[in-house]
């Protein structure tokens, strides 16, 4: 079968499902203008998303493969993919939020789409209660999230065998509804530029960690110390696996690992509950208000000139280094939501 592999939130070669499907395939990354067109040409995370592109289309062409990176709406360059060249389905990692499930539907209508599993560790409708409903309370989804763990199936998964399709993967293409244009593969293509931002492999933070692992617990609340994983923004977009990332974990069992487990399934019950309540995503989830509009105090907030320390630091560790430390995430969104009370 001839096969587009999608990759979106998966950019990495080791443990992808994606590449455990064979046959001739064409790998592709969409730059997708739906999410693009809101941000700064300075975003922090377009200038990760490219240097992982990068990454991956190297490691691809280790084992003969390659990665052909498209500028548009998906549902352009699936139209202009599907009507000159004839593939029998596309294989895409699935997401939850609203519009990644919208934007695959759409997908679908076109061609075959073989749904994977790999941006968390539980399919959405894999934990649930007695009653078949969704949990709605983290601790006894985590109690049933924790034990089921134990007897998850976390073996790496192995590469299928391939041929790539012949195509133009030197350049990048820009798709428009009527147009396509190749352009050199460069982020000044697409409107952006490269930032300052460090960027460290997600295998050697893991190390990293577990040198710090058994004060975790103590101190991972402390602004000051760095006792977290810094392996956010690798989760996010799949720089690593979140199967690894748990095989490491019970590799090491010898450390504390139980509060950054449980720290990885609060990341799992949050993506469930979106899955299951997908107006959570602009809408309170348990009560009728939802804010109410201010610019000025909007623009104080997002200038980090709220007049209260802690925020304002949280902010500032944002808009300068592109991070922002758990614990300080939650006092800043509390603290906009609740004594701001901005939507």
């Amino acid at each position: 079968m001839r096969r587009i592999l999608w990759f979106r939130r998966d950019l990495r070669l080791r443990d992808n499902p994606l590449l455990s499907i064979g046959g001739e395939v064409l790998p592709i990354f969409i730059f997708d203008t739906n999410i693009l067109k809101s941000l700064p040409n300075d975003d922090r995370r377009v200038s990760f998303i490219y240097f992982y592109l990068q990454t991956l289309k190297a490691d691809l062409q280790q084992i003969g493969l390659d990665l052909k990176i498209f500028y548009g709406d998906p549902d352009d360059v699936f139209d202009y993919l599907l009507a000159k060249e004839g593939f029998d389905e596309v294989v895409g990692a699935g997401d939850y939020d609203r519009y990644a499930r919208q934007r695959d539907i759409n997908v679908s209508l076109k061609v075959h789409f073989r749904y994977l599993y790999d941006t968390y560790i539980f399919k959405p409708k894999e934990v649930l209660k007695k009653d078949g409903a969704p949990y709605l309370v983290f601790t006894p989804f985590y109690q049933k999230a924790r034990a089921s763990l134990e007897r998850k199936d976390l073996r790496e998964i192995k590469q299928a065998d391939h041929s790539l399709y012949p195509y133009n993967y030197k350049t990048m293409t820009k798709i428009a509804k009527n147009s396509s244009v190749e352009v050199p593969l460069k982020l000044e293509s697409i409107g952006f530029q490269k930032t300052g931002l460090k960027i460290v492999d997600p295998r050697q933070k893991l190390e990293h960690f577990l040198g710090k692992m058994d004060r975790y617990a103590k101190e991972r609340d402390f602004l000051d110390r760095d006792a977290t994983s810094h392996l956010d923004v690798d989760l996010r977009f799949g720089t690593i696996g979140i199967r690894e990332l748990v095989r490491f974990l019970f590799q090491n069992r010898e450390h504390d690992i139980e509060p950054f487990l449980r720290q990885l399934l609060f990341r799992e019950f949050y993506a469930y509950l979106l899955f299951h309540f997908p107006d959570i995503e602009f809408e309170n989830f348990k009560y009728a208000f939802n804010g109410i509009e201010d610019a000025e105090k909007y623009r104080r907030f997002c200038e980090g000139k709220t007049g209260v320390p802690l925020v304002d630091a949280g902010v500032r560790e944002l808009l300068q280094t592109g991070y922002m430390h758990n614990r300080a995430r939650m006092v800043v969104a509390s603290f906009f939501t609740k004594d701001l009370l901005l939507p």
